[in-house]
């Protein structure tokens, strides 16, 4: 999620999403290619990438006339699709045989 830019509310956002470093510019001109939703109205997404790894994230506003902003600060999100593991050591004194 993100927080709405001071002044006037955007009517729409766009979010972009990029698996390599420095592949989105924070203030830089957005690419339509690295674009993962749009015309959200609400300040937030849900996306799910499909394989574990670090994903850069920026989104960029329209304002009513349609016109873009410059995309916001890029935000990194490490994800993990591994399954949780955790090991169980039961002492044998309570153990029945």
């Amino acid at each position: 999620s993100w927080n709405i830019p001071s002044g006037q509310a955007p009517s729409v956002y766009s979010v972009y999403r990029s698996s390599v470093a420095g592949g989105l510019a924070g203030g830089g001109i957005p690419d339509p290619l690295l674009q993962i939703s749009s015309g959200n109205a609400v300040t937030s997404i849900i996306d799910s990438p499909g394989a574990s790894g670090l994903y850069y994230y920026a989104a960029t506003a329209f304002n009513r006339i349609g016109q873009e902003s410059r995309l916001s600060e890029v935000a990194p999100v490490l994800l993990d699709l591994g399954s949780p593991s955790a090991e169980i050591i039961i002492p044998s004194s309570i153990i029945e045989t």
